[in-house]
């Protein structure tokens, strides 16, 4: 074989061949190179946004299941349900750790969820529907009234005035005090007979033949006739006269005297002014009839009455008579209508027998000392140190502070935190720590230095019993709000019994007895001492003390805050010592779940 010799061009080609082969290679290594590095760049923020969404979809879901948690215990203490201090939510592979804790006023709810290493975690602070009640008054009391014995006072506390409020006489001892303003109300309300016009003077008992006068009303509505007032001024000092209420015969005054009272010429001056003739027995008088007031005077030239009448004889179911001596059975017609208003129902506005530094405003206001103004319609034996307001309006009635269903929703919330169906201590349910709950029984601590602690509202349906050294409080959390202790029986404090409150001076004890029925005088059975509902004796401190339909009776060595009731006894040296906070007390509904009061989100935020 004949070998071919390349020639240059040849060597040439293959040279450039190979040059060729090689920058195919570097170019598509190049390109290679590029393309893993630009796949690589763009791959890594796909990455990391992947991982990116994915954390934030597991992070959301434990979000999400930590706020399910929290609104899951929020829902359970809400609605009454049962829920304990630790929860356990588990949910789509995440698991959510919810604690409750008590904290003042309220709970602390904090809920941990965690899902594959991510955590969230919510915090949610709650409180009690608050229900705000204003003891504005030392004591503020019913029909019932105010009995003081000797020596026994209300007062405040740190110059805070010791007001009282009463639907009821406010009687008193030697040496009762009261530092505030006393106010008496009245229910003398509904139609009365009245002639009320003053047009002209009527002379009573300056010349003989006018020494006694009567005018006839018709009764208006049936009921106890307890006073008459009569418009008039007086010439001189004439002495007093009987007023007299006496039937209807044949269009005069009858012989038959139904009620009498001595006007008390004191009273009246002369200038004209509306006098009150208070009956010691009130008359029954009957709607439609007629009776007669009799004015019994003296002839006197010089000391007389003026009696004012309307002459046009507006009063068109009355009319006047006079005569030398009613007695004799003789009367002349007169001229005119003599200026009369009749009080029918039992006049309870009376302050008898008691030093009032403040105001005082009664019906009638008798043997007592008023260090401020004086508004009243009788006045007698009665020393002003202010100005005196004759003839003033009766203090209107104002409802009690707590509203009977109020009282029963308390009841209510206190059940369902559970029932002890059994006394206390005896049951063994019992502790020293209660509430919320009812015990249907009694409950009675009688061992000397035990503290009763009471975490929610305490609600018994027999009687309580604390003697003997005992402390009964309210739980620290309470904070600057109060709590409570209501029995359907008597409740009764004797021996160094204290009550207190959380510890902060606007918190309080409350005590409600809803008992009836006792209402002081003769023993009966089912009601404390001195046939009371709530009785106090030998050293009981602090509290306030409310009984809806019977007697408060607070004996010697007793100091107490303030006092609501139907009827109200101070023994002798027994005190009210009201302090400013007891003005506007707030009241926790359901503090530590169980009952039925309205729950509130004070605070809700993501902690982790």
């Amino acid at each position: 074989m004949t070998k071919k010799r390349l020639g240059k061009a040849s060597k040439r080609d293959l040279y450039n061949s190979g040059q060729k082969g090689a920058a195919l290679f570097i170019a598509v290594f190049f390109f290679l190179t590029t393309s893993l590095v630009v796949v690589n760049g763009l791959a890594g923020p796909l990455v990391r946004e992947y991982n990116g969404a994915r954390n934030t979809i597991v992070s959301t879901q434990a979000y999400y299941l930590a706020e399910a948690g929290g609104e899951d215990a929020f829902y359970r203490v809400k609605n009454s349900m049962s829920i304990s201090a630790t929860e356990t939510l588990v949910l789509g592979g995440a698991t959510a750790s919810v604690t409750i804790a008590d904290v003042s006023g309220g709970k602390r709810i904090f809920s941990k969820a965690v899902k594959n290493l991510r955590t969230r975690a919510m915090q949610t602070e709650i409180s009690s529907a608050v229900t705000n009640v204003d003891f504005v008054y030392a004591a503020r009391v019913g029909d019932g009234g105010i009995i003081m014995d000797n020596n026994s006072t209300i007062s405040g506390f740190g110059g805070v005035p010791g007001d009282i409020m009463s639907n009821g006489p406010v009687l008193g001892g030697n040496g009762t005090q009261i530092t505030g303003d006393v106010v008496v109300t009245s229910d003398l309300s509904g139609a009365q007979a009245t002639s009320t016009t003053c047009n002209t003077d009527q002379i009573v008992g300056k010349v003989s033949a006018q020494t006694d006068f009567a005018q006839s009303f018709k009764a208006v509505r049936s009921g106890a006739l307890s006073n008459v007032r009569l418009y008039l001024k007086k010439n001189g000092v004439p002495a007093n006269p009987t007023i007299y209420i006496v039937s209807d015969n044949a269009g005069e005054p009858s012989m038959v005297t139904l009620a009498s009272a001595i006007l008390d010429g004191d009273n009246v001056g002369s200038d004209y002014a509306w006098i009150d003739v208070l009956f010691s027995t009130p008359l029954s008088v009957v709607s439609g009839q007629t009776y007669w007031i009799v004015f019994d005077g003296e002839q006197h030239s010089n000391k007389y009455w003026t009696w004012c009448e309307d002459s046009i004889e507006g009063y068109t179911v009355g009319e006047s008579k006079y005569t030398d001596d009613w007695s004799a059975g003789s009367w002349n017609p007169s001229t005119g209508d003599l200026a009369f208003k009749t009080v029918v129902g039992e006049v309870r506005s009376i302050i008898d027998g008691i030093n009032v530094l403040g105001i005082a405003k009664a019906n009638i206001i008798r043997d007592s000392v008023i260090g401020g103004n004086a508004y009243f319609q009788v006045r007698e034996n009665t020393t002003v140190s202010g100005t005196e307001y004759a003839n003033s309006a009766d203090p209107p009635t104002v409802p009690m502070p707590l509203a009977s269903s109020t009282i029963d929703g308390w009841k209510i919330e206190a059940e369902n935190g559970g029932v002890i169906s059994g006394n206390c201590p005896d049951d063994p349910a019992c502790s020293l720590n209660m509430g919320p709950g009812k015990i249907d029984g009694n409950l009675v601590i009688d061992t000397n230095g035990t503290t009763l602690t009471l975490d929610g509202v305490v609600y018994v349906t027999g009687y309580v019993d604390f003697n003997n050294i005992v402390t009964v409080q309210c739980n620290g959390f309470y904070g600057t709000n109060s709590c409570m202790l209501i029995a359907d029986g008597y409740i009764n404090a004797d021996n160094n019994v204290t009550f207190a409150g959380s510890g902060q001076p606007e918190s309080f004890m409350l005590l409600i007895s809803t008992k009836e029925g006792c209402l002081g005088g003769s023993q009966q059975p089912g009601c404390a001492s001195q046939n009371s509902a709530i009785y106090a004796a030998n050293n009981v401190f602090g509290g306030i003390l409310y009984s809806t339909d019977s007697q408060v009776y607070i004996n010697n060595g007793v100091d107490i805050d303030a006092v609501v009731a139907h009827k109200f006894h101070l023994a002798a040296v027994a005190s009210v010592i009201y302090k400013a906070e007891v003005g506007t007390l707030s009241f926790l509904s359901d503090v530590l779940g169980g009952g039925s009061g309205s729950w509130l989100v004070n605070d809700w935020e993501e902690v982790e």
